[in-house]
């Protein structure tokens, strides 16, 4: 005896599913680590990211190498500009 067939509507809705879970998951990781990481300007910030972002793109520094360690944070902010 064959075993009735669901709708195709019925059958696609899992996957979906899945993936809208897999999403909230995602999404509450990265607010977890952005309350728990979270690093705030005190004051005014001078850099230039948009200019840092093209720098990336063609490969060409972006620091010196005498950079102060707070320029590592601002990569957070320049790499996704980058992409």
């Amino acid at each position: 005896m064959q075993m009735p067939r669901l709708p195709t509507h019925a059958r696609s809705a899992a996957p979906h599913a899945a993936e809208a879970l897999l999403l909230l998951a995602v999404l509450a990781l990265a607010l977890a680590l952005r309350l728990r990481f979270f690093f705030g300007l005190v004051r005014p910030d001078s850099l230039d990211y948009a200019h840092d972002a093209v720098n990336l793109l063609r490969g060409a520094a972006v620091f010196t190498e005498q950079a102060n360690p707070i320029h590592v944070t601002r990569l957070t902010v320049t790499l996704p500009l980058a992409l």
